[in-house]
């Protein structure tokens, strides 16, 4: 079984790069922490298609708040775009697809709210142009430690 999420790196990321949960390079999630039982392979089919036909986006981030269930995870909210909330859109239906179960799906379709979260490294300042022009899939436990982060693959978005 293989918990996933999708991003958009603010940053270049490579596949086979890691990191420890708490200094996540900046992204905006566009798939959520997902479980499936099929191989990557089969999840890379499954989204591959959608990402080669995604044009490089750029969004602006808006304000600051609080996410979570106590409303203390800092984030920057991404200032609502059609283009990353479409994309959201095309990559959960293909998920769902290859069986992919989300942790919480009530942040799935009408629930999804684009996003940077603050690490104690960095964080997205209001009014920031955003250019995401490549995908990352993240392995949310690789070799079972909860605790890294590792890329598994990364896809470019298409042309501009």
């Amino acid at each position: 079984m293989l918990r996933l999420v999708v991003v958009l790196p603010l940053q270049p990321l490579a596949s086979g790069d890691g990191f420890p949960l708490r200094e996540w390079p900046l992204h905006v999630t566009v798939a959520p922490t997902f479980v499936v039982r099929v191989p990557l392979s089969q999840v890379v089919a499954a989204i591959e298609p959608v990402l080669a036909d995604q044009p490089v986006l750029s969004a602006v981030t808006g304000n600051p708040e609080g996410f979570g269930p106590s409303r203390t995870i800092p984030v920057t909210v991404v200032v609502p775009n059609a283009e990353l909330t479409d994309l959201h859109l095309r990559l959960v239906d293909a998920l769902r697809e290859v069986d992919a179960v989300f942790d919480d799906p009530q942040y799935t379709g009408p629930g999804y709210r684009a996003h940077v979260t603050a690490t104690r490294l960095a964080a997205a300042a209001p009014g920031r142009h955003l250019w995401m022009d490549h995908a990352a899939i993240v392995d949310m436990e690789p070799h079972g430690e909860r605790r890294l982060r590792r890329v598994v693959r990364v896809t470019p978005l298409g042309p501009a």
